[in-house]
């Protein structure tokens, strides 16, 4: 589901949704569009640098109020620019949680 978010939104804004170039920058991307993973989400990283990474950008972000408001821009460029519908099927398919993510059955009812 991921993968197809991303293709929509590069449909969506004729390029590429998340242009990182490097893992770090890619990552820093998500925070920016997604803001803070959730608690849970964050525990079931398994690779030691990665839950690192993950942990430093969220005490970032939840330090500096200008990035979590980055996020929230985003998501209302999105619903502003392409509508709410639009926007949250986006949204459903690029959430952090793979566990929480909509599923395809679920976003053919969207």
């Amino acid at each position: 589901m991921w993968a197809i978010g991303c293709v929509l939104g590069e449909l969506l804004l004729r390029k590429p949704l998340f242009p990182g170039t490097t893992s770090d920058d890619q990552l820093y991307l998500y925070f920016d569009t997604l803001g803070v993973p959730g608690l849970s989400f964050r525990n079931r990283i398994r690779k030691q640098r990665s839950r690192e990474l993950v942990e430093s950008f969220c005490s970032e972000f939840d330090n500096n109020n200008n990035r979590a408001i980055e996020a929230e821009k985003s998501r209302q460029y999105f619903i502003d620019t392409f509508g709410a519908t639009v926007s949250s099927f986006l949204f459903s398919c690029i959430s952090w949680d793979p566990h929480t993510r909509s599923t395809a059955a679920e976003l053919l009812n969207h």
